[in-house]
């Protein structure tokens, strides 16, 4: 192995590093708890649970830019 794989590289080095690891720790945190509610849904209904999921899938996936799943 190289002997760079020892060696962490901070990628978000610099000025904005602890805005930016804020942004992507929001970020992390809004998609898993509306994985959570979409998961707590089956109890309701699987279908509409399953629905959900897929949603937030492609709302993170694609990065619409529009309305309210762009502020998330």
């Amino acid at each position: 192995m190289p002997e760079d794989s020892e060696h962490h590289y901070n990628v978000l080095a610099g000025s904005g590093a602890s805005a930016s690891a804020h942004a992507i720790r929001r970020r992390v945190y809004i998609a898993l708890s509306l994985y959570l509610f979409a998961t707590l849904l089956c109890v309701i209904d699987t279908r509409i649970s399953i629905g959900l999921i897929v949603l937030v899938q492609l709302n993170y996936a694609i990065a619409p830019r529009i309305g309210f799943p762009r502020r998330l």
